[in-house]
C-alpha cells in the first residue's frame, strides 16, 4: 500500500475545487466526524453555509470493521432541508450508506461529497475532490 502526505495547501487547493462543483445551496454541510469535520468547515466558510456533525466510527485503527458505531447524530435536522454531507475520503461508501439509513427520509434531501474517494467507490458520492487508487492511504495532517 502506498503512502502519501496529505498537506493543509493541498486540501486547501481540493476544497477550492468542491467548492466550484458543488451546484446546489444547501442549507447546511454535515461534516462526517472525525476525518471530515475540518474539510466541512473548510467547505462551509467557503460557501458560507453553518456546519452540523455526525459522528460514526467504521475503523479500528486502519482496519475498516463490519460493524459500526455511531457516536453524534445530528437529530434536530429541519424538516425540509438540503444537505451535503461531507468526509475526508470515501474508502467504500459505507460511512454515506449509514448515514443514509439513519436519516433518509422524502422530507429531507441529502447529497454526498469527500475530498478524496477510491476509483471503487465513487458511486457513493455525488461529489468529489480527486480520485486515487485503491491502494493508496492518505496521511491526513489531522491524524
Amino acid at each position: 500500500m502506498q503512502k502519501k502526505a496529505v498537506s493543509f495547501e493541498y486540501l486547501n487547493f481540493i476544497v477550492d475545487l468542491l467548492a466550484d462543483r458543488v451546484q446546489t445551496d444547501y442549507d447546511y454541510i454535515i461534516g462526517v466526524g472525525r476525518g471530515g469535520l475540518i474539510p466541512a468547515t473548510m467547505l462551509a466558510y467557503k460557501l458560507n453555509k453553518k456546519v452540523i456533525s455526525f459522528g460514526v466510527a467504521t475503523y479500528t485503527g486502519v482496519v475498516r470493521d463490519d460493524a459500526y458505531v455511531v457516536y453524534q447524530r445530528p437529530d434536530l435536522l429541519p424538516k425540509g432541508g438540503k444537505y451535503l454531507v461531507v468526509d475526508d475520503i470515501c474508502d467504500s461508501g459505507n460511512t454515506f450508506k449509514i448515514f443514509k439509513q439513519i436519516f433518509d427520509t422524502e422530507a429531507n434531501k441529502f447529497e454526498f461529497a469527500s475530498l478524496f474517494v477510491r476509483d471503487s467507490s465513487a458511486q457513493y458520492v455525488d461529489y468529489y475532490g480527486i480520485s486515487i487508487a485503491n491502494d493508496a492511504w492518505l496521511d491526513f495532517p489531522w491524524e
